[in-house]
C-alpha cells in the first residue's frame, strides 16, 4: 500500500472517532511535492509526486509558534535536491546536517537560475472542510545545468533566507524522489501541499 493511501486510511480513522471522544486528536499530517518538468516548448517530460517528511525541528517549530508564541514567519524557502545516488530523507535532518542529500544549485547539479524560491504571498486560502493548504502555484525553476533531481526543501524559521546552501533556517519538511534528469532549457515546476 502506498504510503498516501495509508495516510488517507489513517485519516479517515481519526477523523471517524465518535463524539463521546471528541477530546481525542491525533495530528496525522500529509504532505505531498509534485514535480513536473517541462522542455522549452513546454513538453510534458516527466511528473513525479512525493510525500514530504516533516522533521523533527520542523514540528518543533510548528507546535511553538502555534501554540506558544507569535513570530513573524521568514520565507518559506523552497529549494530542490541534487545527488548522483538515490537521496534519503530523516526526521532528525536540519539545515546544517543532511546527511542523506545535497542541496541543488550553484555547488551540487543540476543548477538552475539563483535564488531558492519563496513561497511568501503564494498560499491558498485556508479550507476548513478539506484541511489542506497548498501553494495557489507551482514554484518555476529554470534549469541552467544538466544533472538529476531527487526532492525538494521547505526552509523557515529565523534566519532563513533564499540563497543558495545556506544553513541557517529551521528544515522544516523534505521529500525524496527516484531520481529525475534535468538539463538546461528545462523548466521545473514544483508544488507542495499539506492535509491534516
Amino acid at each position: 500500500m502506498s504510503v498516501e493511501r495509508e495516510m488517507a486510511k489513517d485519516l479517515r480513522k481519526y477523523r471517524g472517532i465518535p463524539a463521546a471522544y471528541s477530546s481525542v486528536e491525533r495530528a496525522i499530517v500529509l504532505g505531498i511535492y509534485t514535480f513536473e518538468n517541462r522542455s522549452r516548448k513546454g513538453e510534458l517530460l516527466w511528473k513525479e509526486k512525493t510525500p514530504n517528511l516533516i522533521t523533527n525541528v520542523g514540528w518543533a517549530f510548528m507546535w511553538d509558534h502555534t501554540l506558544q508564541t507569535a513570530v513573524t514567519i521568514v520565507g518559506p524557502f523552497m529549494g530542490i535536491m541534487g545527488v548522483a545516488g538515490a537521496p534519503t530523507v530523516a526526521a532528525g535532518d536540519t539545515m546544517v546536517t543532511h546527511a542523506g542529500w545535497l542541496e541543488a544549485g550553484v555547488a551540487n547539479p543540476p543548477t538552475y537560475t539563483i535564488p531558492r524560491k519563496t513561497t511568501v504571498g503564494q498560499w491558498s486560502a485556508a479550507v476548513a472542510a478539506t484541511r489542506t493548504k497548498a501553494l495557489s502555484a507551482a514554484q518555476v525553476y529554470a534549469i541552467t545545468g544538466t544533472g538529476n533531481v531527487t526532492g525538494a526543501f521547505m526552509v523557515t524559521g529565523s534566519g532563513a533566507v533564499s540563497t543558495i546552501g545556506d544553513t541557517n533556517g529551521i528544515l522544516f519538511s523534505a521529500g525524496a524522489m527516484t531520481l529525475q534528469p534535468v538539463i538546461a532549457t528545462n523548466n521545473l515546476s514544483v508544488s507542495w501541499s499539506i492535509q491534516g
